[in-house]
């Protein structure tokens, strides 16, 4: 008699522990369960994701400036603020 397992009296099915069954049963139980939680928590987080978006979008529809409500900005380098090595703006 070697190895790890439960061999139940008159029968020939291995078993390796008594309740094996119902822990795997268990197991899977568990399981399905988690993948329904996950698959609940991507919902609501590409739900949520599509709703910041549309209220993002939203926020620049009615303004004056381009599609993505960002307007370039040239720097004059005469009239650009001056910073020295010690922080003064002195030149």
């Amino acid at each position: 008699m070697g190895g790890v397992g439960y061999y139940p009296p008159g029968g020939s099915q291995f078993l390796p522990y008594p309740g094996y069954f119902d822990d795997l049963q268990l197991t899977m139980t568990l399981g399905q369960a988690a993948l329904i939680v996950f698959i609940i928590f991507a919902i609501v987080a590409i739900l949520f994701m599509l709703v910041m978006l549309c209220l993002y979008c939203a926020s620049f529809r009615g303004s004056s400036n381009d599609a993505a409500g960002i307007t370039p900005r040239s720097v004059n380098p005469a009239k650009a603020p001056y910073v020295n090595a010690q922080g003064t703006g002195q030149r």
